[in-house]
């Protein structure tokens, strides 16, 4: 019975990777626009909710307290939606159905598979995806060069048309996906052995660091530059924190490696911002897109003035007027989609002939659709998984693959201070991405002793 009862779970565990790996990788279809894949489509969210009780199932998740934060916003979500305007019922279906995914597949694909399986699938995963990104940056990296141009099947275009690099959808979408691929290649390094496997990673690294200039998104440079430092956090807590010797020579090697890690990063900045601010030689005398007044557009340069924020300031007034205006929405939100937007767009001072369709700050986005509830229900689960974050970091047992786990989470909510690309309801790649690896470092944290034997 017990030997059946090994057999039925692998077979699951295997369907559930299988079915993982498919999901990740349409989300790479989804911006090739093919045709009619929305037939296919139509059938996801009956196969994400299977998948979701599987893993629960499995993973008997609810015995974790942390969890319950997490239920708690998917139940949320799912009565928010229940009293949201007509109008909206469409979004209203986008956000139910991406929470499933994002909540109930990807964060529990974490706990679900057994530990050799879960390594399993990441590298596949990364390997996998790392190739992609790759091939698409070179792709970007050619047409900005060359000044060329690929469509793709919906007949749009590889670079926007204000000559920042946008790899088949906005360059602000494009800028945040490389930058978790960037992540999750460095992830590749740390979970490898074979120095060849490690050199193509590496070069995968910075060819995709090459096509993140060409996005001129500043929001990009902060992330990794964030990404980085919390990598160089745990390096140098592993160099200092767990080793012998006197407090004055501890002291002593804690300032030399710091003064290193610290320059290595400013040299990163200083490069970003020279890249950034150097990106309209690409586009130089070349460009054929022109404003109406016949100068060929280039490149935006990055900038330190009073535009740093891009106008996100007024964008975040309209939601504290709406709430100032409307207090009843601390309690249960504004509800999601056009019905919110339209209301806040009204309180945008700055005009509506490009209306904002997001407040591009997560948290901001929480509390006007969900309420105060909503907001403390992400800040608790973010707790939750800092906590665990933390530990990992702490232990004696450091690796470097386990200091890479809560990077590209961390990384997305200290980016959607900024934009809203964790929104359920866009359900972009960083979404699925950074709810795999919470549940992952969740996972890991908890289980230290046992995942040192794996790799």
């Amino acid at each position: 019975m017990t030997r059946m009862s090994n057999k039925t779970r692998t077979i699951l565990e295997w369907i559930l990777m299988l079915g993982g790996w498919f999901f990740f990788e349409w989300q790479y279809v989804e911006v090739l626009e093919v045709t009619n894949r929305y037939l296919l489509k139509d059938h996801f969210p009956m196969i994400w909710s299977i998948m979701a009780i599987v893993e629960i199932i499995l993973s008997q998740s609810w015995k974790r307290k942390g969890n319950w934060i997490l239920y708690a916003g998917f139940a949320l979500v799912v009565v928010r939606c229940m009293f949201t305007p007509e109008e909206s019922q469409n979004v209203c279906f986008k956000v139910v159905t991406n929470s499933i995914w994002a909540m109930g597949v990807c964060y529990h694909l974490g706990s679900a598979l057994s530990k050799k399986n879960l390594i399993r699938f990441i590298k596949v995963l990364i390997a996998g995806w790392t190739i992609q990104q790759t091939i698409a940056s070179v792709a970007g990296i050619y047409c900005t060069l060359y000044d060329k141009t690929i469509l793709n099947m919906a007949g749009h275009k590889l670079i926007w048309f204000d000559g920042r690099l946008s790899l088949l959808t906005f360059c602000t979408i494009a800028a945040s996906n490389l930058v978790v691929s960037f992540f999750a290649a460095m992830l590749g390094v740390s979970m490898t052995k074979n120095i060849f496997a490690r050199i193509l990673y590496i070069v995968s690294m910075l060819i995709m660091f090459v096509a993140i200039a060409l996005t001129s998104t500043r929001t990009a440079f902060i992330s990794i530059g964030a990404g980085l430092g919390m990598f160089f956090i745990g390096w140098l807590m592993r160099k200092v924190g767990h080793k012998e010797g006197n407090g004055q020579y501890r002291l002593r090697r804690l300032i030399i490696r710091g003064s290193v890690i610290a320059g290595a990063l400013a040299i990163v900045v200083v490069i970003c911002i020279v890249m950034m601010q150097g990106g309209t030689l690409f586009n130089e005398g070349k460009s054929t897109v022109m404003d109406s007044e016949g100068v060929p557009v280039l490149k935006r340069s990055f900038s330190l003035t009073s535009n740093l924020l891009s106008g996100r300031e007024a964008i975040w007034e309209c939601g504290i007027k709406m709430l100032q205006d409307n207090p009843r929405y601390l309690l249960y939100g504004a509800s999601f989609g056009d019905h919110m937007i339209k209301e806040a767009n009204s309180y945008y001072v700055l005009g509506n002939d490009v209306p904002f369709i997001h407040f591009h700050n997560i948290y901001l986005q929480a509390l006007v659709e969900c309420g105060i509830g909503g907001l403390l229900l992400l800040l608790g689960f973010i707790i939750y998984f800092a906590k665990a974050a933390i530990s990992l970091y702490a232990n004696k047992q450091w690796s470097a693959w386990k200091c890479m786990l809560p990077i590209i989470p961390a990384v997305a909510f200290l980016a959607d201070m900024v934009e809203c690309m964790a929104l359920l309801q866009y359900n972009h790649v960083v979404l699925p991405f950074m709810m795999l690896f919470m549940g992952v470092t969740i996972r890991v944290a908890a289980e230290q002793q046992e995942f040192a034997e794996i790799i």
